[in-house]
């Protein structure tokens, strides 16, 4: 538990150096042994909490600003219950944050969404595809070499292929870049990581509609 919360913390304590209380550095420990030896006796979830809520605002008080956390669907059900607490923290309002998540899927056992709801701090964005023209500055920004100034045929083949999604977008990108494929060589890939997560969307399907599928697809 307390994985995804534990190693940003450890890059934090890193970054900004806080002073910490004797206290507060052994509840710590539970989470970062580089802290030192935890306490031997069984956690108290509320003191470990405000140990981490402490370290949190001393990084503050040095300097953070902001803190950004993706895919927080891969997150342990602890470390989401310690964020949502710590956003709500009185002692952190001056703290910026985004975080980012897919969208559940059956299959989950964590409603990322549902949790983060209940901060009321929050403002919830859905993230539409990119139109083309964002997929065009995409590219831009990346600089990759056959790609940067890609003529309008191949952007278009490329938008079509990936419908504007940037995870199946930067996918495909890289899977060009690695196979050495210059833009328009070829029929586009369907990249590995992709189709795991498709593979893995369906299998979260209802035996009938994975059976629809299947005819649907003959």
């Amino acid at each position: 538990p307390y994985g995804t919360v534990g190693t940003w913390l450890g890059l934090a304590l890193d970054r900004f150096a806080p002073a910490l209380t004797t206290d507060v550095r052994n509840e710590l420990a539970r989470l970062l042994p580089s802290l030192g030896r935890a306490p031997a006796e069984a956690a108290d979830q509320r003191r470990l909490w405000q140990a981490v809520e402490s370290a949190v605002a001393g990084c503050v008080n040095q300097g953070l600003e902001a803190w950004a956390l993706d895919d927080l669907h891969l997150a342990d059900t602890a470390s989401l219950e310690l964020l949502c607490w710590l956003l709500a923290s009185d002692r952190l309002l001056g703290l910026h944050g985004a975080f980012a998540a897919r969208p559940p899927l059956p299959s989950d056992t964590l409603d990322v969404e549902a949790a983060l709801r209940q901060v009321q701090r929050l403002e919830l964005l859905r993230l539409p595809p990119l139109e083309p023209k964002e997929v065009q500055h995409l590219l831009e920004s990346l600089a990759l070499p056959d790609w940067s100034h890609a003529p309008p045929s191949h952007l278009q083949a490329l938008y079509r292929h990936t419908g504007g999604q940037p995870f199946l977008l930067l996918e495909t990108l890289k899977a060009l870049v690695l196979s050495g494929r210059a833009p328009g060589v070829g029929p586009l890939p369907l990249p590995p990581a992709v189709d795991a997560l498709i593979g893995q969307r369906l299998g979260a399907l209802p035996t009938t509609a994975r059976t629809l599928l299947e005819v649907l697809s003959v």
